[in-house]
């Protein structure tokens, strides 16, 4: 079982083990020196008294600690006390388009699946190309960024790859048409 007492001068809760009672332990938080309570002792009249400086707080020990006031060089001066570096009144910016991530996706695996006529291959390149655009602009939400780009670029290898596909068989048929005529 541990032994928790306050430290005399900064009023910060220290737990220690029962192996060191009666001993001296220095206090992490002020690095003054406390002696160890024999017994566990926690004075009730703690809980009652006002605390030595104003700034402590029971509830953050650490309040007071020049280290912890002096400013965060990761934090913006607009950040304020939030962590997380935005003022806590700030809002997700709204969009005035929702994106279309999961249909250009969905018609890009559509179109390697089966393309028809590359209708799906060509919807998903031309959808994925304005809707990335308008992304960059700031006009539609881009949370759909990555469902986007992995639709228009499926859009595009299944529109591209049959037509050089295509073009390989014309030119084969013209060369075999040609040796066959200046075979004869």
């Amino acid at each position: 079982m541990a032994i928790e007492f306050y430290c005399p001068t900064c009023q910060t809760m220290l737990r220690v083990p029962e192996v060191h009672a009666g001993k001296k332990a220095k206090c992490p938080h002020c690095q003054s020196v406390a002696e160890v309570p024999s017994v566990q002792a926690a004075p009730a009249s703690s809980y009652l008294e006002p605390l030595k400086d104003p700034s402590v707080s029971p509830t953050n020990p650490y309040a007071s600690d020049p280290k912890a006031t002096a400013s965060n060089p990761y934090l913006s001066s607009a950040a304020g006390s939030n962590p997380y570096g935005a003022p806590a009144t700030t809002q997700r910016p709204r969009y005035r388009e929702a994106h279309r991530g999961g249909t250009i996706l969905t018609l890009g695996i559509l179109s390697f699946v089966c393309n028809i006529f590359l209708i799906p291959g060509i919807m998903a390149w031309v959808m994925g190309n304005s809707d990335l655009k308008k992304m960059k602009q700031g006009v539609m939400d881009d949370s759909g960024h990555g469902m986007t780009m992995a639709g228009m670029i499926l859009g595009i290898l299944t529109t591209v790859v049959p037509i050089a596909i295509l073009i390989l068989y014309v030119l084969l048929v013209i060369v075999l048409v040609i040796a066959g005529v200046a075979a004869n």
